[in-house]
């Protein structure tokens, strides 16, 4: 698990520094407006998909990895089947839905009419992309955790090589979205191809047929009830990295969208440790749930905390103060105004980076209700407020209350995994048909 957590940190930090040097180039060769204008392109079609995209690999994980600790291989082929069937399925829902409304809300609500083909070309990458999705939730149940990191690397180097070109052939905003849009596309094939290897060798290479005869989704019930849950999560964490930088493209202009874009993008990458110790331990959860074996959980989160949780928290708030000289230094003085907003960002960041296992292990215990519901509170008031004050306070004011949320809502799943409801009912899937 500490290897698989290295490297998954490792190369996703390496990833990165891709993304950050891809970001220093495009910000200085667009410029604040320019940049900001691809911002908001880009933020339609991703909304958009947020708000369709069930994005079930959190549940699928979940499953995958019951049902391979327990030798259910029928059970296991259907959810995986689920799991690109939904995928799939929406992302070209999405696809359709941009190209019929994107040329209204270019024009009448952003006011950058030029740009709709270029939204519909964008969406236009999502039923490929949408293939990474069920693939990641193959390969970390396998715990392949090289491969994941493989492909954590692998879209950000397509990305800066396409971007490259697209720079050469002076070809801007439109060439900036584009190479995007692709290296998405090939990374969501590429995962899929090297999914299926895996599972052909693992005897599951007919997982796409349907066994006539059979009996299974036992679990369907409880399975589609996560779904729902997790559906409605990423609707709501969509609405609330998307809908901020359409106020402010609408109230403040692109640049203070632009500023704000580049906060959370450093914002982003500052969850990447988080994230990869997340992705570790949550088959481990999932693992040790399905035999109940509560105490082992409980002692593991006690020096998860204090081995891996701590060290972040510390090396996160080391960046915020860091952050003065070096968003100048490496993205020009223009952006000084994004430090401010990115700094409370972050240092929510690292309070939640200290209890890093509290969203896989909700997942795990199929409590996924529960964590939606503190999430949403936190949600309505960001979509609710952001209107308000985007208009009054700008960047700074939504920077700050999108912090300051994100701290409370971790603070109140911890508070609800003390209170012990997770360990007296842990919902244990049935072992048998």
């Amino acid at each position: 698990m500490a290897r698989g957590g290295l490297s998954l940190a490792a190369t996703q930090y390496l990833s990165a520094a891709i993304g950050f040097g891809i970001t220093i180039f495009v910000t200085r060769w667009l410029g604040p407006n320019d940049f900001g204008k691809a911002a908001i392109v880009m933020s339609y079609p991703s909304l958009l998909w947020s708000f369709l995209s069930f994005k079930p690999v959190s549940v699928t994980t979940r499953y995958i990895s019951g049902f391979r600790e327990t030798g259910r291989w029928d059970d296991l082929k259907a959810v995986i089947r689920w799991g690109y069937g939904v995928d799939v399925g929406l992302s070209i829902l999405t696809l359709i839905l941009v190209s019929l409304t994107a040329g209204w809300v270019s024009s009448h609500f952003l006011g950058l009419p030029e740009f709709a083909w270029l939204m519909v070309a964008y969406a236009s990458a999502f039923p490929l992309m949408a293939l990474a999705g069920n693939s990641w939730a193959i390969l970390l149940s396998w715990e392949r955790f090289s491969l994941c990191a493989f492909f954590q690397v692998m879209p950000a180097l397509l990305e800066i090589v396409l971007i490259v070109i697209a720079f050469f052939m002076n070809a801007g905003v439109v060439g900036f979205v584009l190479a995007r849009a692709a290296a998405l596309a090939a990374s969501g094939l590429g995962m899929m191809m090297v999914a299926s290897l895996i599972l052909r060798r693992e005897g599951l290479g007919d997982w796409w047929k349907k066994q006539s005869g059979q009996v299974i989704f036992h679990w369907r019930t409880k399975f589609a009830k996560l779904l729902g849950w997790n559906y409605l999560l990423v609707t709501l964490s969509g609405l609330v990295d998307q809908l901020p930088v359409m106020f402010l493209g609408r109230f403040r202009g692109p640049e203070e969208a632009g500023f704000y874009r580049l906060a959370t993008s450093l914002m982003v990458a500052s969850t990447y440790l988080q994230s990869s110790a997340g992705k570790v331990v949550y088959p481990r959860l999932s693992q040790w749930q399905e035999i109940g074996a509560v105490e082992l959980i409980k002692g593991s989160l006690k020096r998860w905390t204090i081995w891996a949780g701590l060290p972040m928290f510390g090396v996160l708030l080391f960046v915020v103060l860091l952050l003065p000289v070096l968003v100048p230094f490496v993205f020009g003085s223009q952006y000084k105004p994004a430090i401010l907003g990115a700094q409370m960002m972050i240092a929510s960041v690292s309070v939640s980076s200290l209890f890093f296992w509290l969203n896989p292990l909700f997942y795990a215990y199929k409590r996924v209700n529960v964590w939606v519901k503190g999430y949403l509170l936190y949600a309505l008031a960001v979509i609710a407020l952001g209107w308000f004050m985007s208009q009054k306070w700008g960047f700074v004011g939504i920077s700050a209350f999108v912090a300051i949320g994100n701290v409370l809502f971790t603070l109140s799943m911890l508070a609800l995994v003390k209170a012990g409801g997770l360990w007296r009912d842990d919902g244990r899937m049935p072992s048998g048909r």
